[in-house]
């Protein structure tokens, strides 16, 4: 799958106004990695990175539990760093894969561990 680029964007939303502005946006590397600077501190807004699409045609759907990630765009929390990395987010396939249905049967932990195996990754 090298060379196949998901998009993604930075959206915070304003805890007061609660008006929401897009940020940034990225593009994965051959990896499925992505990389947004960003100049100045965001203070207090909630920043989320959000799943835009998926380049696989098989898979353009995103995980509902995993199609966003908390992102810090702050430096007034105690971290000293400035680098910060947002959990993995993914897509699932349009068709399950060979075997699913048979471990849903059994017990949804392995439906997971399958997935994770054998994602639509990057």
């Amino acid at each position: 799958m090298m060379g196949k680029r998901a998009k993604e964007k930075i959206v915070c939303k304003d805890s007061v106004t609660l008006k929401s502005e897009v940020v940034g946006e990225a593009v994965t590397g051959r990896r499925g990695k992505y990389r947004v600077a960003f100049k100045g501190d965001r203070q207090d807004p909630q920043c989320l990175a959000v799943l835009v699409n998926s380049p696989i045609s098989n898979c353009q759907f995103p995980d509902p539990s995993r199609n966003t990630a908390t992102v810090i765009l702050t430096r007034s929390n105690g971290i000293a760093s400035t680098r910060h990395f947002a959990n993995a987010m993914c897509f699932f396939q349009d068709q399950p894969l060979r075997g699913c249905a048979t471990l849903r049967k059994h017990d949804i932990l392995h439906i997971y561990i399958v997935l994770s195996i054998h994602p639509c990754a990057f």
